[in-house]
């Protein structure tokens, strides 16, 4: 029901520098993107589905730049720091151009003690779920500084402190829809007498959130076994 189509276009350049205990490299990545989804949107409660159909595009540009160094204190200890600007795609289902309506009488199944469900009241019994074909990237700001001992070829151990600085990120945002024109399923229970169904109900989708920060600290470390006993080795 429906189809997404990406087309990512990736320049980057690296240099890498050596001077005296200090190692690294320098980069950075122009990503351009476009994105279009065709979608079909989709009422399945009614026999016959009724079905209308959407396409919808964008396009942006990101510049990543990245550093990573590390200093070399001697006898296998490293001091590690990492810099950049990050994105990660979003999952390719959330930036589908369709939503699905669904018709659920909350006076139902005993929800008739609802103050809504007296005569002269309003009820909201339509809501959906759907994709979001303008859905940006996670974008954030990255540092990372780490200490590092490789005591041996297969073991290390490792200890480092991240902090990710979100421009945006991705949430389920809950919006109010306007479901006129779709018809009441024809096996839904009926609304009870002098209650009203309104046709405004409200729709999850995939959106865009600004700021906000992930850090923390990570610790890490690999142990070779033949050290303990030669029976290990490899």
């Amino acid at each position: 029901s429906w189809s997404i189509t990406e087309d990512l276009l990736t320049f980057k350049a690296k240099a890498n520098f050596d001077t005296g205990n200090l190692h690294g490299n320098v980069g950075v990545q122009v990503v351009s993107q476009r994105q279009s989804s065709d979608g079909l949107r989709i009422n399945q409660t009614v026999s016959p589905i009724a079905i209308s159909p959407s396409h919808i595009s964008d396009a942006y540009t990101d510049v990543l730049p990245s550093l990573n160094m590390y200093y070399d204190l001697g006898g296998g200890h490293r001091l590690r720091l990492a810099a950049a600007k990050v994105m990660a795609r979003p999952r390719m289902d959330d930036m589908r151009a369709n939503f699905t309506p669904s018709y659920s009488n909350p006076c139902a199944s005993g929800g008739s003690s609802n103050v809504n469900c007296l005569p002269g009241g309003t009820v909201h019994p339509w809501s959906a779920s759907g994709g979001n074909p303008s859905l940006q990237p996670w974008r954030a700001k990255s540092l990372d500084l780490s200490y590092e001992w490789y005591i041996s070829k297969a073991s290390y151990i490792s200890v480092a402190g991240f902090y990710k600085w979100l421009d945006n990120y991705i949430y389920n945002q809950t919006l109010v829809a306007d479901f006129s024109g779709f018809p009441v399923p024809p096996t839904a229970t009926p609304l009870p007498t002098g209650v009203t169904g309104s046709p405004i109900g409200t729709l999850t989708a995939p959106a865009n959130g600004k700021g906000g920060n992930v850090r923390g600290v990570e610790v890490s470390g690999a142990l070779e076994f033949g050290k303990i006993t030669s029976m290990l080795d490899g």
